[in-house]
């Protein structure tokens, strides 16, 4: 029958007949031998009947070779939209400024706001450093912090939006951008704007 296949000749029974193994099919009765589903797609059943028991792999997976009783995952750090696919070039490291915990992930995750990331293919969240004094991150994902303008500084990490850079006061400045401190007039010169 259909999902079978026979292994000799001359049999006086279906007992002479076998299951199709997994991520195989036999569509009919008479077959010698199943089907394998195509790369970039698996069958978990035994003793399919037809070709729509291979499923593609979903997204972040992938099945090198045919007959397939399931698809590898993409390795962490590592993610992929991509369905169907037969080999692990489909999958893409993650960006810095994100990473992946686990195999088989569809999307990486972002470092949060106020941090940022320069590493691609990061498998976890120690990657995400906090923005350095002088620094910002506003939004998540960064690979780097926007700097606090001239005349301002930074006095904290981690900061998440431009409030954590502050004006210097009068009689200092501060002349470059991402600093975290505002240096003093020279004695005998005043500073007068803020």
């Amino acid at each position: 029958p259909a999902g079978t296949y026979g292994t000799g000749s001359g049999g006086s029974s279906s007992g002479v007949c076998s299951l199709c193994s997994a991520g195989s099919f036999s569509e009919g009765p008479g077959t010698s031998m199943c089907t394998s589903c195509d790369a970039g797609s698996y069958a978990t059943a035994t003793g399919a009947s037809d070709w729509s028991t291979c499923l593609a792999c979903p997204a972040a997976s992938f099945a090198s070779a045919s007959g397939m009783s399931a698809c590898q995952g993409c390795d962490s750090g590592s993610f992929s939209i991509l369905t169907g696919a037969s080999n692990a070039s489909s999958c893409s490291l993650c960006p810095a400024g994100a990473y992946s915990t686990g195999t088989g992930i569809s999307s990486c995750t972002s470092c949060p706001s106020g941090t940022f990331a320069l590493t691609e293919g990061a498998t976890n969240n120690s990657v995400c450093l906090a923005c350095t004094a002088g620094s910002y991150g506003t939004g998540s994902g960064l690979s780097v912090c926007s700097s606090c303008h001239p005349g301002y500084v930074g006095v904290t990490t981690g900061g998440n939006n431009t409030s954590v850079c502050l004006a210097c006061l009068v009689g200092a400045y501060a002349t470059g951008s991402g600093l975290s401190v505002c240096s003093t007039c020279a004695a005998g010169q005043f500073g007068y704007v803020t």
